[in-house]
């Protein structure tokens, strides 16, 4: 970042993911968290970071498999691997002290699968743009994201589920 050092109160960062600054596979700060380590230098002595992001969660798995199942040379498949322990390990590692971390667990309702399927372009951007090249591969994903999200229904016919996040804070020594 091109600011100077020191130069803010605190810095709030949404649904960022530390996917380049923490391996939450293998439980390894990544290149030295330069992502965090950019935040912890702009930030003045004493004062806070404040972020969000997305948790790691099994029951959307499914999603994850849908992908695999019609991308099977994709690696990235569109989710997010953090973990309250990762989350806090990064934040030490670069120098953050009073680290905590809230979990939270929030429940989304959609009302039929085209909103939900305007909701995942963002985040399976360019998965979806290798299945939308093979009009075949696009009926079956179109099918099988038809079936699997069918159970994911409430007595209304709209689509119920939850997504865990946490809010992570940390304070730069004064």
């Amino acid at each position: 970042m091109t600011f100077a050092d020191a130069a803010f109160d605190a810095v709030i960062m949404g649904m960022v993911g530390l996917d380049d600054d923490y391996d939450f596979g293998t439980g390894r700060v990544i290149n030295g968290a330069p992502l965090l380590r950019e935040v912890f230098r702009v930030l003045k002595p004493g004062r806070c970071l404040h972020s969000s992001s997305w948790l790691r969660q099994e029951d959307s798995d499914w999603m994850r498999e849908l992908l695999q199942r019609h991308l099977p040379d994709c690696t990235t498949y569109g989710h997010f691997p953090g973990t309250e322990k990762g989350y806090a390990a990064v934040l030490e590692t670069v120098g953050f002290e009073c680290v905590r971390v809230t979990p939270f667990e929030g429940q989304y309702t959609l009302e039929d699968p085209a909103e939900w399927m305007a909701g995942i372009r963002h985040v399976w951007k360019e998965e979806l743009a290798l299945i939308r090249a093979d009009p075949s591969t696009l009926r079956a994903f179109e099918t099988d994201a038809l079936d699997l999200l069918a159970g994911h229904c409430d007595e209304e016919d709209k689509i119920v589920y939850r997504r865990s996040a946490v809010l992570v804070s940390g304070r730069k020594p004064a």
